[in-house]
């Protein structure tokens, strides 16, 4: 019957789901290192950048921004300001706003790549443990089943079922932390990202060419 077949299957399989837990949070702790200092550096440079765009708008002078574009023209943040100065010297204002928030759009899914794992593995890797769990307890109560069976038998073999849930624990928190702190770090970088483009608009429609 299905039944004796997923019986048998069980200590497997509680083995199975050990190992894939641990494969996961092997992904998880690579993303979440990666995530980090990319989005670190990425605040960091947004921050300077801004910080003397706001300088430049309030000198209002042409020369004062284009040191700013020279400077960071090569950083991944100063794209940003490298197409919206680009604009300005072509337009001015004329559909500023329009192409920066284009950018801006193709922006977030590069930066929110793969945090959309963390936040599944943090929402379902302590079931995944749980299912370890049931398989552990299955084969603890089929050896209780069995003649060679006995209590503390079977005290071990739930004993170690509960790791499954342990596992599946740690792999989930450190996920589902990491995912809420690079959430608030990105928050942040597209506060300042938001900034510099209103700071742009202010400075093409002030400044005296």
């Amino acid at each position: 019957m299905l039944t004796d077949q997923l019986l048998a299957l069980s200590s497997a399989a509680h083995e199975v789901v050990l190992w894939f837990l641990i494969i996961l949070s092997i992904f998880s702790i690579a993303i979440i290192m990666d995530r980090f200092f990319l989005l670190k550096n990425f605040l960091s440079e947004t921050s300077l950048i801004l910080s003397e765009m706001i300088d430049a708008l309030e000198s209002n002078r042409n020369s004062h921004m284009k040191l700013v574009y020279d400077k960071y023209a090569l950083l991944p943040a100063g794209k940003l300001l490298q197409k919206g100065w680009e604009h300005i010297t072509e337009k001015r204002d004329r559909g500023l706003e329009e192409m920066m928030n284009s950018h801006l759009l193709a922006l977030k899914p590069k930066m929110e790549k793969r945090l959309g794992f963390l936040a599944t593995l943090g929402s379902n890797a302590p079931f995944i443990g749980l299912l370890g769990t049931i398989f552990g307890v299955m084969e603890a109560f089929e050896a209780l089943g069995s003649d060679s069976g006995s209590a503390a038998v079977v005290m071990v073999g739930i004993s170690k079922a509960l790791v499954a849930t342990a596992v599946g624990l740690i792999v989930a928190i450190p996920a589902i932390t990491a995912y809420n702190f690079l959430q608030k770090q990105l928050k942040m970088i597209f506060h300042h990202l938001e900034s510099m483009k209103e700071t742009l608009l202010s400075f093409a429609k002030n400044c005296h060419k």
